[in-house]
């Protein structure tokens, strides 16, 4: 199994189906293969302010790096192999990483759906028979490897922003985001028909959602009980996952937040927040910043109303198992297309990243339609 590490999420997808070959008598060899290296670049092309940030093409800063980009590439395409080419060389040069994993006779690969590093390896290494994971919904590319055709008119791409009602624009820049690979002969996704757009279907693809959350009644301990049952009215999370820190947030858009979570006195808010100095800080009677959040266990209690979080696909899976609402801000890659899908099936809204700056207002009003629509309060 050929595992990039760049999303917890995604690794424990891997790790958890891993557990389930082992269990059925299967040997298991996982590459985990890091993120980045060290120093692999010669400059630094701008330092990223993170996922909070307006990505519209008409931000100006935007447009400044994409002028950045453009005039540094040719000198990288001049002196060397394209990038991702340069890094798999990287990766099968490794300690004769290729050499021993020839030895090892292996009858089946699989791969993470967004690393494509792993065909060329299981390629050099003899390894016919492939599947191809992953850990969110259909990629695009997944289902064209098996031959079928997705309809871009209707089914957008998992890293486009749209829905399955798309206008004339937006249908050509879901084409221009499709790509093509055809070397996997079946696919395992972490998500089901139910939770997609109306899409062709295949009995080579294996749908699996939720089996790595088996819903259950968890014991908090006497800490967090005390947290989840001191409001009237029940607590809300507020997470985004371990690539988004809040505490990397710009202070204008985490101070919406607050004031919003202040203008609720009878409902907890707990914010997974990373660099605070103890492990639960109480910041305003309803307010709890936290350097980590029993996500589960929280979401097991009867006190537990919804989520404000990224779209990320394990918590929404996590949100669906226990049928709580959710609140969504998409902040990159799938977390667009699965916070349309939660839309149109009406078990959760949407906020705009973009716009918070903008309209103070927008986070109260869907809080209030979520709390109204479900029934909650």
């Amino acid at each position: 199994m050929y595992v990039p590490t760049l999303s917890y999420s995604h690794v424990a997808f891997n790790g958890k189906l891993a557990d389930l070959l082992v269990k059925s008598g299967y040997d298991v060899v996982l590459k985990l293969q890091a993120a980045s290296e060290e120093n692999f670049l010669s400059q630094t092309l701008w330092n990223n302010p993170g996922p909070f940030e307006d990505s519209s093409i008409l931000n100006p800063r935007i447009i400044i790096k994409l002028l950045k980009v453009s005039s540094i590439l040719l000198e990288y395409c001049r002196g060397s192999y394209n990038l991702l080419i340069s890094f798999f060389y990287m990766q099968s040069a490794e300690n004769n990483l290729i050499i021993e994993l020839k030895r090892e006779n292996f009858e089946l690969g699989m791969i993470e759906q967004y690393d494509a590093c792993g065909f060329g390896i299981f390629q050099l290494i003899g390894i016919k028979n492939i599947v191809w994971l992953s850990a969110t919904a259909i990629y695009g590319p997944q289902p064209a490897a098996l031959g079928i055709k997705y309809p871009l008119s209707y089914l957008p791409e998992l890293l486009s922003p749209m829905d399955d009602r798309m206008s004339f624009i937006q249908r050509v820049e879901n084409v221009l985001i499709a790509t093509l690979s055809k070397r996997a002969q079946s696919i395992i996704a972490n998500t089901s028909p139910l939770l997609d757009f109306p899409a062709p279907m295949s009995e080579k693809i294996l749908h699996v959602a939720g089996f790595t959350v088996m819903k259950q009644k968890y014991i908090l301990n006497k800490f967090w009980s005390q947290i989840a049952n001191s409001s009237s009215e029940g607590f809300m999370i507020m997470s985004f996952g371990s690539i988004a820190k809040i505490s990397q947030m710009d202070d204008r858009m985490r101070n919406i937040f607050f004031e919003i979570f202040r203008s609720f006195p009878r409902i907890n808010f707990i914010v997974k927040y990373e660099t605070i100095d103890e492990p639960v800080k109480k910041i305003e009677d309803n307010i709890f910043l936290a350097k980590w959040i029993p996500q589960i266990e929280l979401m097991s209690h009867e006190k537990f109303i919804a989520i404000i979080t990224h779209g990320g696909w394990s918590s929404v899976l996590e949100s669906l198992i226990y049928s709580r609402p959710m609140i969504l801000m998409p902040l990159f890659g799938d977390h667009f297309k699965n916070a349309q899908v939660i839309r149109q099936k009406q078990i959760g809204v949407i906020i705009d990243k973009n716009g918070m700056d903008k309209k103070f207002s927008e986070l109260s009003e869907k809080k209030v339609e979520i709390l109204a629509k479900f029934d909650i309060v």
